[in-house]
């Protein structure tokens, strides 16, 4: 059909007698169409030529679940301290997590301030020197929510960002090793930065 056509826009352009076809008495004007067709025939066949078959995946790619091991890594690291906060670990994750700090931020200032809770003023469940150990909270969860909330108020929201411990540490204690002690902790409880926000 294409090439029926072709021959009719071929004859109008270029009239030609009709012979027997031989080697011998092929033409120029011959071959030049033989050439053409043979184009013409790529041209028109080529883009099927790449045609594949798709497969489509019958189920989604496997996706892996990532487990966050904070909590265990933290617990494991305070039952090392014989330290009673070792079963509130998941709490330090929770409220690290809830106030954007670094995970081993509350963590670290108990230990700086009270050895993990060895050494505090008994009844206050105050590990962490809050309002000079003297500030009581009703158990050890109660005085993580608090602290972490009374931090993320009083640094977050006031704008002293981003919450770097040594600028905490120009308010929240008056000795100048504060921050290094935090940061000594910090880096004990998990050297790497993992910190989630």
């Amino acid at each position: 059909m294409v090439f029926g056509k072709i021959d009719k826009i071929l004859d109008v352009v270029n009239p030609r007698k009709r012979v027997r076809f031989s080697f011998g008495k092929v033409k120029l004007s011959q071959l030049k169409r033989g050439w053409l067709y043979l184009y013409m025939f790529f041209i028109l066949f080529a883009p099927f030529s790449r045609i594949g078959v798709v497969h489509a995946p019958i189920l989604p790619k496997r996706v892996e679940a990532k487990v966050d091991t904070r909590a265990q890594e933290l617990r494991a690291f305070l039952e090392k301290y014989n330290s009673p906060l070792a079963l509130h670990a998941k709490k330090f994750i929770a409220v690290s997590d809830k106030y954007g700090f670094d995970w081993r931020f509350l963590p670290a200032i108990a230990g700086t301030e009270s050895t993990f809770g060895l050494r505090y003023i008994k009844g206050t469940y105050n590990p962490f020197g809050w309002g000079s150990g003297r500030i009581q909270f009703t158990s050890w969860e109660d005085g993580i929510e608090a602290v972490a909330k009374a931090l993320w108020e009083k640094y977050l929201l006031k704008g002293k960002r981003p919450l770097a411990v040594e600028g905490i540490g120009k308010i929240y204690a008056e000795s100048p090793y504060w921050p290094r002690s935090v940061r000594y902790w910090m880096s004990k409880i998990s050297p790497h930065k993992l910190a989630t926000r």
